[in-house]
């Protein structure tokens, strides 16, 4: 049986599991698993089974081509230094397989065109720059002045794919992936797991926007670690803009020096309280002291209203946390109107190269644990009748 070394690298990426880690769990050379992924060499039958029970994939996953390959452009990566580069390809590859099952959705369903403003953006870039861009990406996109509760929702409206990494994320703050697909640049929005933070959430979204209006235009191999960095403070600042507009937030912020004043934007605007400070000091509502003064009181009353480990704000616990749904919906429709049956997605998901177990599935779309469990067909009870006496 042949196994496909590219499938089998990022099975392992996948895992976040080493080369030396995968050749102690199926008893095997480092040097060997570097050949199997390389296509050199084949491994025997039982090291093939030790290979799917180690890396939890079904064995067809590794016998069969991807439908097709991603020409990935760029990737803007959000991390901690923590974070390893194996930790970083797993998340890679695990918004690879989110694009790909998007591709053979899409062969079924007609999802949103990319709908996206393009600007020539100067080479330097201040605040009344900004402060103009965001502006027009709102007209473009007819969005008004006002709060932008939901930014995943304007995503997924104007063609970006937006998912979630439900269980291990805990060292990203989120990032995107542009490949080019039929000549058109795909932006592929993965997003931290802000289980309980709307507020985060939006601005982790808007975030992502910035680099792709920003900087998806850029030479990626010619930045340095400079440039990255300073690619993370605009696509901050384009986030600050977007969410809070100049005009409507001075005109709401009406005493910029009462914390508690704060609160109640907050649930209006949907963005955290220490983005609002931020803002209002960039605007020049209060000057640095102030700035420092109030942020000296949020650390103390969020040091004192959460538990170790916790960094919830006020209002977090009633603003609900909305999701990606263009997964859910897409399959909610494929099954509710008989297009497919849980049996023959998987074959046709298989044959696209895409035979993943379902929790990995609901993992990084993301779907609720067990959603695909509804459609299971339950067997017809055997039937046992008496015989006539």
């Amino acid at each position: 049986m042949k196994i496909i070394g590219d499938k089998l690298r990022t099975a392992r990426q996948i895992r976040n599991k080493t080369i030396t880690q995968l050749a102690k769990e199926i008893e095997v050379s480092k040097q060997a698993v570097s050949q199997f992924e390389a296509g050199s060499s084949e491994p025997k039958g039982e090291t093939i089974f030790r290979i799917v029970k180690s890396l939890s994939f079904p064995l067809q996953y590794f016998t069969i081509e991807n439908h097709e390959t991603m020409n990935v452009s760029h990737t803007f990566f959000r991390a901690l230094l923590s974070t390893s580069a194996l930790e970083k390809n797993s998340y890679i590859e695990k918004s690879k397989l989110v694009v790909q099952i998007y591709d053979y959705l899409s062969e079924k369903l007609e999802f949103p065109s990319i709908n996206l403003p393009r600007y020539n953006i100067p080479d330097f870039i201040d605040l009344d720059s900004m402060e103009q861009l965001t502006q027009q990406v709102r007209e473009y996109w007819k969005l008004g002045n006002g709060p932008i509760w939901n930014v995943i929702d304007v995503l997924e409206q104007n063609g970006f794919i937006v998912s979630v990494l439900k269980h291990d994320s805990v060292k990203i703050d989120g990032f995107t992936q542009i490949d080019v697909h039929d000549g058109i640049q795909r932006f592929c929005v993965m997003l931290e797991n802000e289980k309980k933070s709307m507020a985060r959430r939006n601005f982790s979204a808007a975030h992502e926007l910035g680099h792709i209006i920003l900087h998806s235009g850029l030479p990626m191999s010619d930045l340095d670690n400079t440039d990255k960095a300073e690619q993370e403070i605009q696509a901050n600042l384009f986030a600050s803009c977007f969410l809070l507009p100049k005009d409507q937030f001075i005109r709401d912020l009406k005493s910029p020096l009462d914390y508690d004043y704060y609160l109640g934007l907050k649930r209006k605007w949907h963005v955290s309280i220490k983005a609002m400070f931020n803002r209002a000091y960039r605007l020049d509502l209060i000057n640095y002291d102030e700035y420092v003064t109030l942020l000296k009181k949020y650390n103390y009353r969020m040091s004192r209203d959460n538990a170790p480990g916790e960094k919830l704000e006020p209002y977090d616990n009633i603003i609900s946390v909305e999701k990606p749904q263009l997964f859910e919906t897409a399959f909610e429709m494929l099954f509710d109107n008989d297009v497919v049956t849980l049996d023959s997605l998987w074959t046709e998901m298989a044959e696209w190269g895409l035979a993943l177990d379902e929790e990995l599935i609901c993992d990084i779309l993301p779907l609720e644990d067990n959603f695909f469990s509804k459609y299971y067909i339950p067997k017809a009870p055997l039937k046992i009748n008496f015989k006539n006496s």
